[in-house]
């Protein structure tokens, strides 16, 4: 939450990155109190993991191949390769190996993936016929 005084800076600042790095924000002003807050910020069209590897650990480096490092995480060269494809996925003991070999957390490789499948369920599910439950009107 940020102090109102702020808020114009804050929020161009924040389109300017959010532009610059492909993220949508969803902002929203709380009108009873001078704050701002962010809802919702997602990546427009996340890469997949795989992807990501294949161009930041793979095709800048000459000696590094995908089986170098399918050995170095201690599986098998097929399982790595649907990962770069996007066959697959990074499961949490694929994380904790990507952490190991090629750093970062374990929880960026999650969140990674996580982002990726979160994007494609948002184009491909039809919310249209949804609607919000009003649990104030519930109780």
């Amino acid at each position: 939450m940020l102090e109102s005084g702020a808020q114009n800076t804050t929020i161009k600042t924040l389109q300017r990155i959010a532009e610059a790095t492909g993220i949508h924000l969803k902002i929203s002003f709380n009108l009873k109190t001078p704050l701002v807050m962010i809802n919702r910020i997602e990546q427009y069209n996340p890469p997949h993991p795989g992807a990501l590897i294949r161009r930041t650990y793979i095709e800048p480096f000459e000696k590094i191949t995908a089986n170098n490092i399918a050995d170095q995480l201690g599986v098998a060269r097929s399982t790595f390769n649907r990962l770069l494809n996007g066959k697959a996925g990074v499961s949490p003991e694929m994380a904790v190996r990507l952490s190991k070999v090629l750093g970062g957390s374990a929880e960026s490789w999650l969140h990674l993936q996580e982002s990726f499948d979160l994007w494609k369920a948002r184009q491909s599910v039809n919310t249209a016929a949804l609607k919000c439950i009003d649990f104030s009107r519930v109780a």
